[in-house]
């Protein structure tokens, strides 16, 4: 029973590796779901390990070299697609390589946690599955566009520049000293977790709004939200 939380980290970083094929292969979209699969197991081995009382040093240096491949390496290989593809509108060729930027912050953050006592009760900086969850779900958000729609937001939102300053942006919320919000709920107590459920449902009524596209709105609304918060308790 020791060895299953094991197992479904290995089955997050085998996702992982299987997004990245995806992307050489040139199907983001694929990638992108993958990506999501392997944050359902990265959240499953940290519940198994709790439900069975399985924390082992190795489950925990095993879970952040996952972690680099699934929400580092993977992320970042969808984004550095999206900008290559319209490489001819970056003013300067290099900017592709920016996606990059997220692996070497998010290697630094994993190896933080590992050694930070204090991110029990909360995360200090952005969780590398938010950050991968939003490149994720940007190849979800093509398919939801009509031709005509997907030209309006083309040029906007998946302008390569616009691609590069996300990568810039979200890798820099890896590292930053900022609290946030931990999702890994330790009990069904609403009094205790009222902060993420009610993030959760504002989210999920987004999705039934606007589709995929509350994904990564929700992911920037995250920082936001740990913002606010953060300037509420200093108020108080």
């Amino acid at each position: 029973m020791k060895h299953i939380p094991n197992t479904i980290t290995l089955a997050n970083l085998f996702c992982g590796c299987l997004s990245i094929v995806a992307t050489f292969s040139g199907n983001i979209g694929a990638a992108g779901l993958l990506i999501f699969l392997a944050a359902i197991f990265d959240f499953l081995d940290g519940f198994s390990a709790r439900l069975l009382n399985a924390y082992s040093e190795l489950g925990k240096q095993l879970d952040s070299l996952a972690d680099i491949v699934s929400f580092g390496v993977a992320p970042a290989m969808i984004a550095f697609r999206i900008m290559f593809a319209r490489q001819a509108d970056l003013p300067f060729d290099w900017l592709v390589y920016t996606a990059f930027v997220m692996v070497l912050f998010s290697a630094l953050r994993l190896a933080k946690f590992n050694i930070d006592t204090r991110q029990t009760e909360h995360f200090i900086g952005m969780p590398t599955p938010a950050n991968a969850m939003f490149w994720a779900s940007l190849p979800l958000v093509l398919r939801d566009f009509t031709v005509k729609e997907l030209t309006q937001l083309e040029v906007i939102m998946f302008h390569p520049l616009m691609i590069a300053g996300f990568c810039v942006l979200l890798a820099s919320l890896l590292v930053l000293p900022i609290p946030m919000l931990s999702f890994k709920f330790k009990s069904i107590d609403f009094k205790s977790n009222w902060q993420q459920m009610v993030f959760i449902w504002i989210v999920l009524i987004l999705y039934f709004i606007i589709g995929v596209s509350a994904i990564p709105l929700g992911i920037l609304m995250y920082p936001l939200l740990a913002f606010t918060i953060r300037k509420r308790k200093q108020s108080i």
